[in-house]
């Protein structure tokens, strides 16, 4: 009989230890829909799957913009690339399948090591805007601008282009 008891308290125990409440459990995954930022401005459109919420990087604060009602597409991201990995020739597009003028038929992986191989060769990140089609990253080098759009297969590149760049703020709140 003390046998017994003592199963039904560990079982008891076993169940009450599983049920314990966890926060981490609790909490929904972030998914970033859209990004937008340049030397001044930074803002994220994001949704935590209840909400779809536009965050202010450089301040720090969330505005809730309305319910989450739709699907949810994320935010295209371009692959970590080691710094020590074999880089192309920023300058030689010879190399790659031109489909159009100024588009390359080109990987998400090749098109990183493109932007990294521009990066060492002086270029520096201006401004970068994204959404789930593409990644539009503005260059800056000297007085020359470049202006590169990465799809998931292909790369268009602008080079010697004015100056300017879009408004974070209008393209985060563009519908």
């Amino acid at each position: 009989m003390k046998a017994k008891r003592l199963l039904i308290l560990f079982c008891f125990i076993l169940i009450l230890s599983s049920c314990k409440y966890s926060k981490e459990e609790d909490t929904l995954p972030v998914i970033i829909m859209k990004e937008a930022k340049n030397d001044e401005e930074h803002y994220i459109l994001y949704t935590d799957g209840e909400n779809i919420i536009l965050k202010n990087i450089n301040e720090d604060s969330e505005t809730v913009v309305k319910k989450c009602l739709e699907s949810i597409k994320q935010v295209l991201v371009l692959p970590e690339i080691d710094i020590n990995s074999d880089l192309p020739d920023p300058e030689d597009m010879t190399v790659y399948k031109e489909i159009t003028p100024y588009t390359y038929e080109m990987s998400l992986e090749s098109s990183a090591k493109h932007i990294l191989a521009l990066k060492k060769d002086g270029w520096s990140i201006i401004a970068e805007y994204a959404n789930y089609l593409y990644r539009d990253i503005y260059m800056q080098k000297d007085k020359r601008y470049m202006r590169i759009i990465v799809l998931e297969n292909k790369i268009k590149i602008f080079d010697n282009i004015g100056g300017g760049v879009p408004s974070p703020w209008l393209y985060i709140n563009e519908k």
